[in-house]
C-alpha cells in the first residue's frame, strides 16, 4: 500500500507513479490527479475490507503518511506544466469511502486539519528545511 511502502526513500512503488506520470506526460497534455487519499492500514488490494472501528492512529504512523504525501505530491510538482488539478477523495475521514479508521485524507473525522495537509500546502517552505 502507498504508505507502508518505503520507510528509507523512494520504493519501487514510488519508482512506477513516476514512471507512470512520465508515460502520461508524453501522450498528453493535462493530467488530472482525481480521487486521491492515502490510507494508513494494512488493508491494501483487493482484498480491501473497511476498518470503521477500533483502530488508533500513533504519532510514527501520522508521520509516515506525511511522508508519502509529501514525496507523491514531490513527484507530482515534477510534472506540474502537464498535471492540471489533483482532487482528493473526499475532504475529511468521516466522508471517506475508506471509512474515518483509515484515516486517508488531509483532515480528521471532525474536519480537523491534519499536520499532513501542511505537508502538501507548504511543500516549497517544508523543501528548504
Amino acid at each position: 500500500d502507498w504508505l507502508r511502502y518505503g520507510r528509507g526513500g523512494h520504493s519501487e512503488r514510488w519508482r512506477q507513479a513516476r514512471a507512470a506520470i512520465q508515460k502520461y506526460s508524453e501522450l498528453v497534455d493535462n493530467i488530472h490527479i482525481t480521487e486521491l487519499d492515502m490510507r494508513v492500514n494494512h488493508e491494501a488490494g483487493g482484498q480491501l475490507q473497511f476498518s470503521r472501528e477500533g483502530a488508533t492512529i500513533t504519532p510514527e504512523i501520522k508521520k509516515m503518511q506525511e511522508d508519502r504525501y509529501a514525496e507523491m505530491f514531490e513527484i507530482m510538482r515534477k510534472y506540474k506544466k502537464v498535471i492540471k488539478n489533483v482532487t482528493f477523495w473526499n475532504l475529511g475521514d468521516r466522508d471517506s469511502w475508506l471509512g474515518a479508521r483509515n484515516y486517508p485524507l488531509l483532515w480528521d473525522e471532525n474536519y480537523e486539519v491534519k499536520n499532513a495537509y501542511y505537508v502538501v500546502r507548504d511543500f516549497k517552505k517544508n523543501k528548504k528545511k
